[in-house]
C-alpha cells in the first residue's frame, strides 16, 4: 500500500512539473507577444517612416509640377532653336 501512495506521489509530482512548465512557457510567449506588439506600435507611429497624405502632397505633387515647368520649358527652348535655324 505504501509503495502505492510513494507511485501515486510521483506521478502527481510529474504532473505538477509538468503544468508549471506550461504555465511558465505561456508566461513567456505573452511577454515576447506584448513586446513585440509593443514594437509594431512604435513603428506604426513614427512619423518619419510613414508619412500622413498632407505630408507627402507637400513634398510630392510640387514635384510633378516642377516637372511639368522643365518640360514646357525644354519644349519652349526647342520652338526657339527651331525658330534660329531657320
Amino acid at each position: 500500500m505504501m509503495e502505492e501512495i510513494l507511485n501515486q506521489l510521483n506521478n502527481y509530482w510529474g504532473i505538477l512539473v509538468v503544468l508549471l512548465a506550461q504555465f511558465a512557457a505561456t508566461i513567456r510567449k505573452g511577454s515576447i507577444i506584448e513586446s513585440r506588439v509593443k514594437r509594431l506600435e512604435e513603428h506604426a507611429g513614427d512619423r518619419e517612416k510613414h508619412w500622413t497624405t498632407e505630408k507627402k502632397m507637400e513634398v510630392f505633387v510640387p514635384r510633378v509640377e516642377l516637372q511639368q515647368k522643365f518640360d514646357n520649358i525644354e519644349r519652349i527652348l526647342l520652338k526657339l532653336e527651331k525658330k534660329f535655324d531657320k
